[in-house]
């Protein structure tokens, strides 16, 4: 199964490192729009891909405000 996963190019390097800790496959493409990325990530189940992209981006919301 694949996910897709759209964020802010400023959050790749946060989720790149968490997926590649958690052992996820994804490819990054560009888009939809110039200040975004969308990585498609290979999963056997949305529900446990969830809590990890939620964490991933809590990551990146304390990171912008410090």
């Amino acid at each position: 199964m694949k996910a897709a996963i759209v964020i802010d190019s400023w959050k790749l390097s946060i989720f790149k490192k968490t997926l590649d800790e958690e052992g996820y496959k994804y490819t990054e493409f560009n888009g939809p729009t110039d200040d975004c990325i969308t990585l498609q990530v290979i999963t056997g189940s949305i529900a446990k891909l969830k809590p990890v992209v939620e964490r991933m981006n809590a990551e990146a919301a304390r990171s912008k405000r410090h």
